[in-house]
């Protein structure tokens, strides 16, 4: 997203959105998000690769199947404030899951909702992680998916804005 408006825009939907603190999110004047299903390898990679790394605020959601051992662990992270350190348990497979309220149900709906938005508005093909990168310059650096090696790139462009 090379206007700083429109990427201003986004960041502050994603703001309003239901996330989970990173290791580094805490008072950050800028924030990476990530969309991620906590039962994701790739999830996973990105949180082990960033999450020390750049100050991250993350979008848990259920879009691999079955949809409700998802919901289960999302909930479990929703349902408080101070989740964050509870992610490595989560990414780990160790997070139990609670029934989701109907309240945290609502909150995953719209955080859904928002990623679909997103992925139709960018022409994407759907998957996690999805991540939004804010850029030094006002401008947003997105990324479907992750790959070896692109931990690095991803965090020399929150830093430097270099892609």
């Amino acid at each position: 997203m090379q206007n700083p408006a429109t990427a201003k825009q986004v960041l502050d939907l994603f703001e309003r959105l239901s996330w989970v603190p990173g290791s580094r999110a805490q008072g950050a004047a800028r924030t990476a998000y990530i969309f991620f299903d906590p039962r994701c390898p790739y999830c996973h990679q990105a949180f082990d690769e960033l999450d020390q790394q750049i100050p991250i605020k993350w979008l848990p959601m259920a879009v691999l199947e079955p949809a409700a051992g998802g919901e289960r662990i999302v909930a479990e992270l929703l349902k408080d404030e101070n989740s964050g350190p509870r992610l490595p348990e989560a990414f780990a497979g160790r997070l139990p899951g609670i029934t989701p309220s109907p309240e945290i149900r609502a909150k995953l709906l719209e955080t859904i909702s928002a990623f679909k938005t997103m992925y139709e508005t960018l022409g994407l093909q759907a998957g996690v992680p999805l991540m939004f990168v804010p850029r030094p310059d006002g401008t947003i650096y997105f990324q479907s998916g992750i790959e070896r090696g692109d931990g690095p790139k991803i965090i020399a462009t929150f830093r430097e804005g270099k892609p």
